[in-house]
């Protein structure tokens, strides 16, 4: 038991003095960055600055709707009949009540031919627009005419033939209804 009690005294002897001989160093300790204190919790280490190009914009409305484009917007809307027509030859104007906005007029064959040259539409500002259409329009078919710029204030049209002559003997009138929307 001596020679253990020796052996163990020995070996706390000699790493006391081994310890005072040499102090021990803590190891080395990168430096430290700054501290940011957050109120909500323990202390964060600052991240180190990031470089970005723009922040990105949050929107707190939700996803944005998509404005329809103006042709979707055209396309949804009903067409509204302005006037039905028999064409005798001459050509017809066609005044309305009241004035109306308007973004397209369709001019439709229900009965007969037509032939159109051209239509004349009158806005309200008095100014006046061409549309040439020269075309023999059938039973069934229809011209789309749509007219310059925005929803204009449509005061007036005017249908202008090609053929200044009557239907043929036994056949009806053509019959032509405008439509807008």
């Amino acid at each position: 038991m001596k020679t253990f009690s020796l052996t163990l005294l020995a070996a706390l002897t000699l790493s006391a003095t081994t310890a005072l001989a040499k102090p021990v160093q803590p190891p080395p300790v990168a430096p430290a960055r700054p501290m940011t204190i957050d109120h909500r919790g323990p202390a964060v280490p600052a991240a180190p600055p990031v470089m970005t190009m723009r922040p990105m914009e949050i929107d707190h409305r939700g996803p944005a709707t998509p404005t329809p484009s103006k042709v979707a917007y055209r396309a949804e809307r009903a067409w509204s009949p302005l006037a039905s027509i028999t064409a005798t030859g001459r050509d017809d104007v066609i005044k309305l009540p009241r004035a109306h906005a308007i973004d397209d007029l369709r001019l439709e064959v229900t009965r007969g031919a037509a032939s159109v040259k051209q239509i004349i539409v009158t806005f309200a500002n008095k100014r006046s627009v061409r549309i040439p259409v020269n075309q023999l329009l059938r039973a069934g078919d229809s011209k789309l005419i749509t007219l310059p710029g925005d929803a204009r204030t449509v005061t007036r049209v005017q249908i202008e033939y090609g053929a200044k002559r009557p239907a043929a003997r036994g056949t009806q009138p053509a019959r032509l209804v405008l439509s807008a929307r």
